[in-house]
């Protein structure tokens, strides 16, 4: 989203990776926006990750930025702007100049829309909340200060939207309902601002049967094999095998695989016994760059024949690219031996995953098999459907959620879903005791549905075979 009055730079606070807003108030003289500055500090204060902070801060100052621009189209600094302003940033972001608003259709000729999905207005929303609870508890705090502590308009006016249509407190209930002679209907307890009650409500889990997030079983040795380099193959093959994040690894050390047990394990950087030997060579700036989502355990287990292709590529990455004569542990590193956790993702990460994925698939409309974390979907998904087992076929949530090191099984969810073929399958063997002998028994009705299914795929195979045999 592009930033007309405001930009954002690198900055530290309170010895942590921070952020600065910058308008410039005259040219060459650059002024700090204290209401980001504000912001900054809150969220350094609840503990935020700096890939959490790194995106809130983007995004809050985009806010910053949309609110400077709409008040200027309305004419007037006012609450009354403010909150309108606040209410229409998910018609602008969304819908810019298709928006039904001729205000928000003003904004956009002035500053375009980013034109994001509703999922991704809802991501958006969140940083912005955080920044009115910053204003709001900064507010608080100023109340008690002396009379002659700075707490500039802005400020006040973005932290005064955390009251806009808020609940009633239980003593003005009390007081209605002496008044009125009846019960006074409570507001729900809701997360999301009484400002952003409009917002459309986003879907607590994905469709089930969603087979379009993860990358085709059967393509994925070849995605591996068509990579650019040893590195990036090893890197896509070890995520293919033990469903790790794309964060996780690329933080991985020397010392989390073993090679002679063939294991690898993923170690949060705060479990590790000493942080300055584990990752020697790296500033305190990028020790705090380090990330890790949640997950809680260090083992993985790795599918085959992704785990061999690891190792097979890690050899061959050890051998021919990678540098041994560097400062630092990191197993992935760039071409001249800097950790790869912190070359830029989008150039250096994703778009050779994007390139060798749109070789191997043909296409280029579905977007997220095309993205690194489609592997991890992949894993899930081979979990949850076909692994053999003494039990038949398939593993639980529970059971995939402790391979994959997720903190509940909701999450899991999200990643474990079922094959609807799969589904219809065992469903119809319940079908077949309406179109058999009604004497025959459980068993004998699965046998002969696997009888049927096995003469179907056998029949299937043998066309595929002889197509292929005729365009040879």
């Amino acid at each position: 989203m592009p930033n007309l009055k405001y930009v954002v730079r690198k900055d530290v606070w309170l010895g942590r990776n921070a952020f600065k807003c910058l308008s410039e108030a005259s040219p060459g003289v650059w002024v700090k926006s204290r209401a980001f500055e504000v912001f900054i500090i809150w969220m350094i204060g609840l503990g935020f990750s700096f890939n959490t902070m790194k995106s809130y801060s983007y995004k809050g100052a985009s806010f910053l930025d949309y609110l400077v621009v709409g008040l200027e189209v309305c004419g007037a600094v006012d609450r009354s702007n403010y909150i309108m302003l606040a209410r229409l940033y998910h018609s602008y972001i969304t819908q810019g100049l298709r928006s039904m608003s001729p205000l928000v259709q003003a904004i956009a000729r002035r500053r375009p829309s980013p034109m994001v999905s509703n999922k991704t207005s809802g991501i958006h929303h969140a940083a912005v909340q955080q920044l009115i609870e910053s204003c709001y508890e900064h507010c608080a705090d100023a109340a008690a200060w002396p009379p002659d502590t700075d707490v500039s308009d802005e400020i006040q006016l973005i932290g005064s939207l955390k009251n806009v249509g808020q609940p009633r407190s239980e003593q003005e209930i009390l007081v209605l309902e002496g008044m009125y002679g009846r019960k006074v209907k409570r507001s729900r307890n809701s997360k999301r601002m009484r400002v952003f009650s409009h917002l459309p409500k986003a879907k607590k889990n994905n469709d089930p049967y969603e087979e379009d997030k993860f990358f085709p079983l059967d393509k994925i040795g070849e995605l591996i094999r068509s990579a650019p380099s040893y590195r990036d193959a090893a890197l896509w093959s070890l995520i293919a095998a033990t469903s790790l994040r794309a964060s996780e690894a690329l933080q991985l050390l020397w010392a989390d695989i073993d090679f002679e047990r063939r294991e690898v394990y993923a170690v949060n950087p705060s479990d590790r016994s000493s942080m300055q030997d584990s990752y020697a060579g790296l500033s305190a700036s990028q020790i705090d760059m380090l990330s890790w989502k949640g997950r809680v355990t260090k083992y993985t287990l790795l599918l085959e024949p992704y785990g061999e292709m690891f190792f097979e590529n890690l050899e061959k990455y050890l051998k021919y690219e990678y540098r041994a004569h560097v400062d630092n542990d990191f197993v992935f590193q760039s071409q001249f031996g800097y950790p790869l956790f912190l070359c830029d993702y989008g150039s250096v990460i994703a778009e050779p995953f994007t390139r060798a994925a749109e070789g191997v698939l043909g296409f280029k409309t579905d977007r997220y098999r095309l993205k690194l974390h489609s592997l991890r979907h992949s894993y899930c998904f081979y979990m949850k459907n076909f692994v053999e087992h003494t039990d038949g076929i398939g593993l639980s949530d529970y059971e995939v959620m402790a391979l994959t090191g997720h903190a509940d099984v909701a999450s899991v969810a999200r990643y474990a879903i079922v094959s609807l073929q799969l589904l219809n399958e065992k469903l119809s063997v319940a079908f077949t005791a309406f179109k058999t002998d009604g004497n025959k028994g459980v068993d004998e009705m699965i046998i002969g549905f696997h009888e049927k299914r096995i003469a179907a795929l056998r029949l299937k195979i043998a066309r595929e075979q002889s197509g292929n045999k005729s365009q040879e």
